[in-house]
């Protein structure tokens, strides 16, 4: 079976600042061919699949996009044209390959074969959705028999539940009095998601509330629920909170911040920073020994904007060394004045065996898939 380092499919890419190598998806099937948001795992344990976003403006790959494979056996590229889907839903299963994800109040399932056909296993009842029905979808079980969901009706009717695949049925959990979004369920334990409080768009009045500060002084941006309607809120480090995701085992809530990459441990209470930086997003490995992350880069404009330059890094916890895979993920010709349309943020994340990282990179002048191998990364530490 072929891989990354060995596809015809992939060109190896040097970081000029230290020699290290990553590989980037040359062949192209759609005009943006990106990574997965760094929550959802899009390559299975065997190494044989891997899945991307495939974009072709002017459609706006952040509410229509569809979806890619790369099957390594063959050494094969596919993008499937049954696979529109909102937000950043799409969830791979690790064994089978098979991809889920939603359009409008829908789930899909398909497999990774390119003569596959698309499969509706779930359709959520209403008549007043506008933004879909997941963030990410999360499994509750190896089955897939149930997804969590985050769902805005309407205007501002948002919820969070659970969809029943066998019965169709939904499970309300929460009726949120805010966009309650970005839905994790717990890895061990069904009956707890993480979720996000999170800005949005008003469609009758055009304003963009943002996550508030409470009385207390504590940034209302996380969150967990569960069944029955208890949410409850989770003080951050400092002053703000965002991208967050579970550890593997369950115990961790993992957020960023100012203060660097961060945890709070549901059960025992530590709460502590893992690695001062100022990152974007992050993704720890299951023993939570390798952290990698993207920052913002303001060697050339002083704000964050769509498109902004960036760079993707990797922590070792255990001798606290940095390894740069990116030292710098080039703005092209986008301005704060010009922003990208599309939402081309890194997102690394490692796939589910922890032997790449999966990333999307500017590098090439648009938006492209790129994976680094783990254990080669590491041998340029110093």
């Amino acid at each position: 079976m072929y891989t990354p380092e060995t596809s015809k499919l992939f060109q190896k890419k040097i970081n000029p600042s230290n020699g290290v190598p990553h590989y980037v998806l040359k062949e192209r099937a759609a005009i943006f061919q990106q990574g997965f948001y760094f929550v959802n795992n899009s390559m299975t344990t065997d190494g044989r699949y891997l899945w991307f976003y495939a974009s072709f403006p002017p459609m706006h790959n952040a509410d229509c996009r569809m979806l890619g494979f790369i099957d390594f056996e063959e050494d094969s590229l596919n993008v499937c044209n049954d696979t529109l889907f909102n937000s950043a839903s799409p969830w791979v299963h690790p064994v089978s390959g098979e991809v889920y994800f939603t359009w409008n109040n829908m789930i899909f399932k398909r497999k990774p074969k390119k003569d596959a056909v698309s499969e509706m296993i779930f359709k959520f009842k209403s008549n007043r959705l506008t933004k879909g029905i997941a963030t990410h979808l999360t499994p509750l079980d190896d089955e897939c028999n149930s997804f969590f969901l985050d769902i805005r009706e309407g205007n501002n009717d948002f919820s969070v539940g659970v969809a029943n695949i066998k019965t169709g049925e939904y499970e309300l959990w929460y009726k949120s009095p805010f966009l309650m979004n970005h839905g994790q369920i717990n890895p061990a334990n069904s009956k707890l998601a993480l979720c996000a409080y999170d800005g949005y768009t008003d469609i009758e009045t055009g304003e963009s509330p943002w996550i508030p500060t409470n009385k207390d002084g504590v940034y209302e941006r996380l969150w967990t629920v569960e069944p029955g309607g208890k949410a409850t809120l989770h003080a951050p480090i400092g002053e703000m909170a965002s991208h967050e995701w579970w550890s593997s085992d369950g115990e961790k809530i993992y957020y960023v911040s100012k203060s660097g990459i961060n945890f709070k441990n549901i059960h025992t209470g530590e709460h502590k920073t893992v690695h001062k930086c100022d990152p974007w997003h992050a993704h720890t490995t299951k023993d939570e020994t390798l952290y990698v992350y993207d920052d913002v880069l303001y060697d050339k404009y002083p704000v964050w904007y769509r498109g902004c330059a960036s760079a993707v890094r990797l922590f070792n916890a255990k001798t606290g060394k940095v390894t740069d895979i990116v030292s710098r993920m080039s703005e092209n010709n986008w301005t704060p004045d010009n922003q990208c349309d599309y939402h081309i943020d890194p997102h690394p994340r490692f796939c589910e065996n922890e032997k790449y990282i999966i990333f999307t990179t500017s590098n090439e002048g648009g938006a492209d898939l790129a994976v680094a191998n783990v254990e080669e990364v590491l041998t340029f530490e110093k």
